[in-house]
């Protein structure tokens, strides 16, 4: 009998453990399928063209429907959102009322793009000067070249440190989906010297920062952070970076939301690295 029941203890203990497995599985797969995977899928959930939620606009905005499409798409906006921010009131309510009032306007309903120069990636990138841990910025955003094709585009590189902030004028470009691997082209460029030469032959000043690179002073550790800024949406921008925890509320998320004039985008643009 004490066998028996032993047996059925640990019959029992393990179609738990296997039912606990799959229950995990289940949340995970759930949690991977509303998870924002890449900033393609983010832009699309804005303009309210997810494809697990796909949103039709109603022709007229007097109507039930259209009342109903704005509640939609409001509840797929708050989903962008970082909601451990939410939780500890880290956004200003009012000013994400405002937000949600003038993206989901019934005159001019705001969308973003990717196919667009207003917007761009700041790369947060651990280096080494020599023997020396530094800090390196760099800016790209998507420039339409002669053949309306668009590219990614170093805009600015900046090395605090050693006091060296760049500017280059659409030289150093590479292929529209390297942010589909978090830009990790960028980073074997800056160790390639073929590709190097090639940037500083095409660049129109010399380019300290460059020849540093070339010189194997400067060696690129790895890209610490990547942080999307949105400035298509006027007067709004804002900023999205990747959340990765085990949640349905997870992946690129809008982490901060502000009101600019057009003053004040000049400002922001040169604050946050770009000019």
């Amino acid at each position: 009998m004490r066998y028996l029941l032993a047996y059925l203890f640990l019959l029992v203990s393990v179609r738990t453990a296997q039912a606990q497995l799959v229950t995990d599985f289940d949340m995970r797969s759930e949690n991977f399928l509303f998870r924002i995977k890449n900033i393609e899928f983010f832009i699309d959930r804005f303009n309210g063209e997810d494809a697990l939620a796909p949103l039709q606009r109603p022709a007229s905005s007097d109507t039930t429907a259209y009342r109903a499409w704005q509640q939609q798409r409001n509840e797929l906006m708050l989903s962008l959102f970082d909601r451990s921010r939410l939780q500890k009131k880290e956004y200003d309510v009012n000013l994400l009322t405002d937000f949600f009032r003038d993206v989901n306007s019934t005159e001019h309903p705001r969308t973003i793009h990717f196919s667009d120069s207003l917007w761009y990636a700041v790369l947060q990138i651990n280096a080494q000067h020599k023997t020396q841990p530094v800090a390196l910025w760099c800016v790209l955003s998507m420039q339409r070249t002669a053949q309306g094709v668009y590219l990614w585009s170093i805009q600015r590189m900046s090395c605090p440190a050693l006091n060296l902030t760049e500017s280059y004028k659409q030289t150093l470009t590479f292929a529209p989906n390297i942010h589909g691997t978090d830009f990790m082209a960028v980073r074997l460029a800056l160790k390639d010297r073929s590709w190097l030469a090639r940037a500083q032959a095409a660049n129109a000043v010399p380019s300290p920062l460059l020849q540093r690179f070339d010189r194997g002073e400067l060696a690129v550790k790895e890209i610490k952070s990547i942080t999307y800024h949105f400035l298509q949406c006027k007067p709004w921008a804002f900023t999205v970076q990747y959340v990765n925890r085990e949640s349905k509320n997870s992946g690129w998320l809008i982490q901060s939301v502000v009101s600019l004039n057009e003053q004040d985008i000049v400002g922001y643009r040169s604050k946050n690295r770009l000019k």
